[in-house]
């Protein structure tokens, strides 16, 4: 008896690991190549930023214009901690696969692998996130560095300029909330309203 029941719950195992592994193959494509785009773009952007820095000292000679090369420099090194961050890809091995097969655990195994592949892959799309979101915030702090020098030397200390000053912090505030207001997502409490509606709809066709 235990043996049949035993012998169920590996056949269930293989019936879901299919659908398992197309989800975690693509979950990981999607995550990474949205994070790694993300990094890709924000590392253009950081060398892009110093260079026209650079120019506008030199056109200008106004030293304000290196204060924000510092912070576009420290985002990207920021960003090439992407490639420290290593993440733990299923590989199965022949030998393994076959000493498994012999002994009948090769669908219990891969479902553990699989598993402890989708925490690393997680854990990996939390660390880039958090690289993505601590070098734009360096970046923007940054542009809003190079306009305040920018307003320095086109208004020369002028009463204006503490005007252009309030109006620039005031749209750079604004921005920042906007940006900052994003949709929340309930995904554990609308996967629990789609399972209560699937349990009911089960019952009603088996009625």
């Amino acid at each position: 008896m235990k043996e049949k029941q035993e012998q169920y719950r590996i056949n269930k195992i293989k019936d879901i690991l299919p659908i398992l592994w197309n989800s975690y193959e693509h979950m990981y494509e999607a995550r990474e190549n949205n994070a790694i785009s993300s990094i890709n773009f924000l590392m253009i952007v950081a060398t892009f930023l110093p260079i026209f820095c650079l120019m506008l000292y030199t056109t200008f000679k106004s030293p304000f214009f290196l204060i924000p090369i510092l912070f576009q420099i420290a985002a990207l090194l920021i960003l090439l901690k992407r490639f420290f961050i290593k993440v733990q890809i299923p590989w199965l091995k022949l030998n393994e696969t076959l000493e498994r097969l012999n002994h009948n655990s090769f669908e219990v195994d891969l479902l553990s692998t699989l598993k402890a592949a989708e925490s690393s892959t997680y854990k990996r799309l939390r660390a880039l996130r958090k690289l993505i979101n601590s070098s734009l915030l360096l970046l923007v702090f940054s542009i809003l560095l190079t306009a305040l020098a920018s307003l320095f030397l086109i208004f020369e200390g002028s009463f204006s300029l503490y005007i252009a000053t309030g109006v620039l912090v005031l749209i750079f505030l604004f921005l920042s909330l906007f940006y900052l207001r994003v949709p929340k997502f309930q995904f554990e409490s609308e996967e629990s309203s789609n399972k209560s509606a699937i349990d009911e709809w089960i019952k009603s066709r088996a009625g």
